[in-house]
């Protein structure tokens, strides 16, 4: 069907919308009336002329394939053609600053940049002035404990730092979540720095190389410190993917640590300090292991693009998208994560302050 701009939409379209950005409208020749895109518009756009005059490029189609429902499924070599253009555009260091992971970049040391990727990862929900105001609020007031994130979690042993954190955390919220929750978050990195040599340490304990998915070893860690920091045990911080959800937060964390290159800063991979300091453990996070962050945006464009055809982003869903991106990449198919939201978050209207863009 052709869209209607004039009709209501629905909650959740109220989240994605692209059209300004690439195009006002898809060239009405894609549409066949109550019928949604032609089964062979893929070779159209491809052969024809005059769509080409109209669109410009078989990248640009695919754009307007991303805001179109009810397209036939797309081959993998022309998915492929479209999630390598589409990263060459825009996996890029330029656009960090439309990402939570434009916080962690800015330290240096793994130390420093392991607990501001979880609470940077964490609070990554709601529109993005408020997420980037409250992430600025932590890390300035990590700043007045301690000189840096690092020095912050071990202060956290003793005593006179914890009453130090809690007077600097006082009045801290972002949406559902509260400063006992913030402070419990960086107790239990703490924890896991004494106890295991890190937060990445004790996440690859339970993950082997033969896992497909880092899925049971999630699983372990959210149980874990369900059990062992009440503060976290209904907290909004934590899901996993055994409660059904698509965990996006977590796996958007996953994807920073699993992967390396100029954006992704691989934390927890193979040689990595973080995951290889405590006696023997050679376990590490594998680009192949990693699960699709499924926010709002990339869920919108892998069902009109048909990596999942789930009307639940859940974690059925997320699995489902990141079987087909296999297909594409199998040793790392969330390479394309970062370029993919970059399609609804820069073309989102730059006017609308409350946009959401890191939802999910």
């Amino acid at each position: 069907r052709l869209p209607d701009n004039n009709r209501a939409a629905s909650d959740e379209e109220n989240f994605f919308d692209v059209s300004s950005f690439w195009h006002s409208d898809p060239p009405i020749e894609f549409y066949r009336p109550g019928l949604g895109f032609d089964k062979d518009l893929s070779e159209r756009c491809e052969n024809d002329a005059s769509i080409n005059k109209k669109v410009g490029s078989t990248f640009d189609y695919f754009h307007e394939v991303c805001q179109t429902k009810g397209v036939p499924q797309i081959s993998t070599p022309k998915l492929e053609a479209f999630l390598r253009e589409n990263e060459n555009r825009f996996h890029r260091s330029e656009f960090l600053s439309t990402d939570p992971l434009e916080f962690v970049h800015q330290y240096k040391s793994p130390w420093d940049q392991e607990p501001v990727a979880l609470i940077s990862a964490l609070l990554a929900y709601g529109n993005v002035v408020q997420i980037r105001h409250s992430i600025r609020d932590v890390l300035a007031r990590i700043e007045r404990v301690a000189a840096t994130p690092s020095l912050f979690i071990r202060s956290l042993s003793n005593e006179e730092g914890v009453r130090a954190a809690e007077k600097s955390f006082e009045g801290f919220v972002h949406r559902f979540n509260r400063a006992p929750e913030v402070l419990a978050l960086f107790r239990t990195v703490n924890r896991m720095w004494t106890e295991y040599g890190s937060l990445g340490a004790r996440f690859v304990r339970d993950l082997s190389p033969q896992d497909p998915t880092f899925e049971g070893a999630l699983n372990s860690l959210i149980t874990e410190i369900r059990a062992r920091e009440p503060a976290l045990a209904r907290s909004h911080f934590l899901t996993a993917p055994q409660d059904g959800s698509c965990c996006k937060r977590w796996c958007m964390l996953m994807r920073w640590m699993g992967r390396r290159d100029g954006i992704d800063l691989g934390l927890w991979t193979k040689g990595s300090e973080l995951v290889g300091n405590k006696g023997s453990l050679k376990s590490f996070l594998n680009s192949s292991q990693l699960v699709i962050p499924l926010d709002v945006h990339v869920g919108r464009i892998s069902r009109n693009l048909r990596l999942t055809d789930r009307k639940t982003l859940d974690w059925k869903a997320a699995l489902e998208v990141t079987a087909r991106l296999r297909k594409v990449d199998p040793t790392d198919p969330v390479r394309f994560d970062f370029s993919l939201a970059r399609i609804g978050i820069v073309g989102a209207d730059k006017n609308d302050k409350k946009k959401r863009v890191f939802d999910c």
